[in-house]
């Protein structure tokens, strides 16, 4: 088969990182695979490092928008010159709409994999989103990463289908710290201020614990000020790097609260480490927590971290026994099988 992916970034703290381990392992499998993304290109479209590169204008702050400046007909000729059978966008956005609108053109099979929820929880802009996603859904087929995630949303998928993690490579165990570790876009909506303003008491317990935070975004200048506000600035670290293989391999619990990401590689990823999740109740990835591992509120936090840390050797045999179902080795032949029905 010949596919071609549609993503919103390459950042490789993305999931990126994951479709492009898929990318390789189709490839091995004698299938070819090209990917789209935005990019800064004065050209509609431009091959770099094996990805074409769509043309996008960048507007900074305050706006932060991205808005597609290319032609469809370019996108066109590059599926028709590289005889692409399948398209999958893991965008719904503008990039998702790119790729409808030249699969549909040329009558090639579609796949959209919805990785966020839309919505914005504003009645005028949440119209708007409902119309845009049922101009879109006209054409091509479903992809929810699990199956609470097709469930909030209201959409019923035609396959459920994660994005898939590497095989877990063992250096040999090291020593455990009292390391709570997040990592992805520092938004509002991941919470991280309810675990940093639970800390404190966390630490009256368990003076050796610190919170790893990796990734960047809008809220990082507000974490950081609430850190220095509750003079935690040994306790908790804000950082950025794409590689954390080392830091799960160190770490114990990983927080996952986000409501608006469906699914969360770097959760998978700590957890084929022997990362305990700690997962809130309204998150898409609820499905993974283990028994203990819920929490509803801010309040709970203080109670359940502690039970997690002193039950951490039990609980991470059942995410390491978890975490298998979704390396690249065990979902490679079921992305295959929904490209070739």
């Amino acid at each position: 088969m010949n596919i071609a992916y549609f993503v919103d970034s390459l950042d490789p703290i993305s999931p990126y990182r994951s479709i492009l381990l898929l990318k390789e392992a189709l490839e091995r499998e004698g299938h070819k695979v090209i990917i789209f993304a935005p990019g800064k290109t004065k050209k509609d479209l431009e091959l770099k490092n094996g990805t074409y590169n769509v043309r996008f204008a960048f507007l900074e702050n305050p706006y932060n928008l991205s808005l597609p400046i290319v032609a469809i007909s370019k996108i066109k000729q590059v599926l028709k010159k590289e005889n692409i059978d399948v398209v999958h966008s893991f965008s719904i956005g503008k990039m998702g709409g790119l790729a409808r609108e030249a699969a549909k053109s040329l009558e090639i099979n579609l796949f959209y994999t919805f990785l966020v929820d839309p919505y914005f929880e504003n009645p005028l802009l949440d119209k708007l989103v409902k119309k845009y996603l049922d101009w879109l859904l006209k054409y091509g087929e479903v992809i929810f990463p699990t199956e609470y995630s097709q469930r909030l949303l209201n959409i019923k998928a035609d396959y459920v289908l994660p994005l898939p993690i590497p095989e877990p490579q063992s250096n040999g165990e090291e020593k455990r710290k009292k390391y709570i570790l997040t990592a992805g876009k520092l938004t509002k909506d991941k919470k991280l201020d309810w675990l940093i303003n639970s800390l404190p008491s966390l630490i009256n317990v368990e003076p050796s614990i610190k919170l790893k935070i990796y990734g960047k975004g809008e809220e990082e200048k507000s974490l950081k000020s609430l850190i220095k506000q509750l003079g935690l600035e040994n306790n908790v670290s804000i950082n950025y790097q794409s590689d954390l293989s080392k830091i799960y391999q160190k770490s114990q619990i990983y927080y996952h609260a986000s409501k608006k990401s469906l699914f969360s590689l770097s959760l998978l990823e700590a957890m084929s480490n022997g990362v305990v999740p700690l997962i809130h109740k309204g998150s898409a990835m609820k499905d993974l927590a283990l028994k203990g591992t819920l929490f509803e509120d801010k309040k709970e936090l203080s109670q359940i971290v502690p039970n997690l840390l002193n039950n951490y050797d039990e609980l991470k045999e059942r995410a390491l026994f978890i975490s298998k179902a979704y390396t690249i080795k065990s979902l490679l032949s079921e992305y295959i099988h929904v490209y070739s029905v």
